[in-house]
């Protein structure tokens, strides 16, 4: 790109250039609201986050990571969170300070392509009344500390005080409001197939909509009479949801830790069977360990076992890995579990609380007995926790005294050595555990094969935590009939607030909407309901967006000319006596209000995005991949150089 020093003259200064990048296939470009980074869509669906001043890649979003193509971009108003809608529906967050995707609350494949995503802060809440009482009562599970390489429990954060909202728009007409980005509390079926952009106003006074040749409008007074809390059960929804995956971890954890503290001990007693088959024996190789321990009389099967296949070095590991998996599964259910559960089961109670004195929230799909059921099911899950916590320590006592008398069996039965004698009390308890084995043993032979060995010898732990991921999966059902329930589409009545011949590209924002065809742009504050329509004389609008700074409106233009001039981006005020009822509309010639203007060549453009806060205006070419950022604003050097 070159600029004409010609044409720094009086009001039409140019745009100085922060950052020129070259090799760029993009279709579209979205500035961040308060850095300056910039998100770009290329042509082949991938997004790529610039830090724009330098340059440096901040995050890198392929298709082969969500198997669909990227239909919509926003960014959250904090700048910190870009949104990624998808043509299957899907809208994934991605953290762009650690490049990572966020944790959703169950954001659903829909099968509808998103055609509009908005995002904003949700202004005006009294936050007397956004309050998390959970900290007072309950922790959450701990974390191992970077320092000093240990569980901490860490201290549940209150409720932050940036409140947001993205709003979705999919092919089929549904509009979804997510609050917190996450949590889909509205589902509205607006039964409109040709919307363009939807945007919410800051203050939850309306919703527009934008289709091919009108603007509508939806009232929301039940979200905005209400929306303290809607705010706080968005909020312990996305921590019940959080809660839940640090549970199913830790679930799958403990389950996998039980196994490989078992693993040696069951591959071995798993050779019995042979052994006894040698001598046709069908009784279960439990009750003649039992008899052993009662009687000191040994089947032959068994006295060879305990010679060739338990001696003291397999025996030693067999204690170290069971031992090692008692007291991490142990840690396991009180520390992450338990205490998982216990901080659902209370925030559960504070949704029902709510809803109990905040009947409004019952229009929102808010269904108690749905409730009920998920705090039902969270409920059995603590006292199967309770209960494996209580097996997990008999079978530690049990499995330790019979893995040590195995050893003292083995030394006796292979040098003729005097056994090591025990208490009464052990000897009864052992005793017991071997007879509650031979039962078991007894009962799994009746429906399984000779051949097969019963291996737990009667612990209960693996049967319970079978019976947790099973209540596991039954509350996930529960839960997300309750999130049905929320998330049933509604319908409002629609004003059609003004009608326009089809526009070729549409922008819309919290206030401002901008229409353009040809080298016709119109303006319209959705604040009055006034409207500017400017006339760019021998040129074609190739995109417009608005380029707020402070209190000031102005209007960046991208625009394309036949002639030998090309392309020129310009900016375009936006003054209150400009604006004028609807159905007063008339011509401005943008040529008498431009402020600034530059030339750009060689064309074609394809795309412009503005950011006011951040004095930038960036534009994409299709044409060549460039991709140039212009310093809105116009410094006092450039003012010096341009009246020399």
């Amino acid at each position: 790109m070159t600029m004409d020093e010609d044409d720094r003259r009086g009001p039409q200064e140019s745009f100085s250039i922060m950052r020129e990048s070259k090799g760029i296939a993009a279709s579209r470009v979205l500035c961040c609201p308060t850095m300056d980074i910039v998100a770009i869509l290329t042509t082949d669906h991938h997004v790529v986050v610039y830090q724009s001043i330098e340059w440096k890649k901040l995050l890198h979003v392929q298709p082969s990571d969500v198997h669909s193509e990227v239909t919509q971009l926003a960014w959250r108003p904090n700048g910190r969170t870009l949104a990624v809608g998808h043509r299957d529906g899907r809208i994934l967050l991605h953290d762009v300070e650690t490049a990572s995707q966020l944790i959703d609350s169950g954001t659903e494949r829909l099968a509808s392509p998103i055609v509009s995503l908005c995002w904003i802060n949700l202004d005006g809440c009294e936050e007397s009344k956004i309050r998390d009482r959970t900290a007072f009562f309950v922790m959450n599970p701990p974390v191992v500390s970077s320092e000093t390489q240990s569980s901490m429990y860490t201290r549940i954060q209150p409720v932050s005080g940036e409140h947001h909202i993205l709003v979705s728009a999919d092919e089929r007409g549904t509009i979804r409001f997510w609050f917190h980005g996450v949590v889909c509390l509205l589902q509205l079926d607006s039964s409109l197939q040709a919307i363009r952009q939807v945007t919410l106003k800051e203050d939850l006074s309306c919703l527009l909509v934008a289709l091919d040749t009108k603007l509508i409008t939806y009232q929301l007074p039940q979200v905005k009479s209400c929306k303290e809390e809607l705010v706080m059960l968005a909020h312990h929804m996305h921590e019940i949801h959080n809660l839940c995956s640090t549970f199913d971890s830790a679930l799958k954890q403990t389950r996998t830790e039980w196994s490989n503290g078992v693993k040696v001990f069951e591959a071995k007693v798993r050779l019995l069977p042979g052994e006894y088959a040698k001598y046709g024996c069908k009784d279960v190789p439990q009750m003649h360990i039992h008899a052993l321990l009662c009687s000191g009389i040994c089947f032959p099967a068994l006295g060879i076992f305990l010679s060739q296949y338990l001696q003291e070095q397999s025996l030693r590991k067999m204690q170290q890995a069971f031992s090692h998996s008692c007291q991490t599964v142990e840690m396991l259910l009180h520390e992450q579990l338990s205490t998982a559960t216990t901080n659902i089961l209370f925030r559960l109670s504070e949704l029902r609380g709510l809803a109990k004195f905040h009947a409004n929230l019952h229009a929102f799909g808010f269904n108690i007995d749905a409730l009920s059921a998920v705090i039902t099911s969270v409920e059995k899950i603590f006292r199967l926790i309770a209960a494996t916590q209580s097996a997990l320590q008999d079978t530690s006592m049990d499995f330790g005294l019979f893995l040590t008398w195995l050893g003292e069996m083995n030394a006796h039965l292979t040098s003729k050595t005097v056994a090591t004698t025990r208490s009464s009390i052990d000897t009864l308890r052992l005793a017991r555990f071997l007879n509650r084995a031979t039962e078991v043993a007894v009962a799994y032979q009746q429906t399984h094969s000779p051949a097969d060995m019963e291996v737990t010898f009667g612990s209960r732990v693996p049967e319970l935590i079978e019976s947790l991921l099973r209540e596991r999966a039954e509350l996930q059902q529960r839960w997300n009939v309750f999130i049905k329930h929320m998330s049933t589409p509604t319908t409002l009545p629609s004003v059609d607030r003004w009608t326009f011949p089809e526009p070729k590209s549409i922008f819309l924002d919290a206030q401002w909407g901008l229409f353009w065809r040809g080298n016709s742009l119109i303006v319209l504050d959705t604040n009055t309901w006034m409207v500017c329509r400017l006339s760019l004389k021998s040129t074609r609008v190739i995109d417009a967006c608005m380029y707020i700074r402070g209190s000031t409106a102005s209007v960046a233009v991208l625009l394309h000319s036949d002639d030998a001039n090309g392309a020129s981006l310009q900016l375009l005020p936006i003054e209150t006596p400009m604006l004028q009822p609807m159905n007063q509309l008339h011509d401005l010639d943008s040529s008498d209000i431009v402020i600034r203007s530059r030339r750009l060549s060689p064309p074609p453009f394809s795309s412009l995005a503005a950011n006011g806060t951040r004095g930038v205006l960036c534009v994409l070419s299709q044409h060549n991949g460039t991709f140039t950022m212009f310093d809105g604003e116009c410094d006092e050097e450039e003012e010096e150089d341009a009246s020399d």
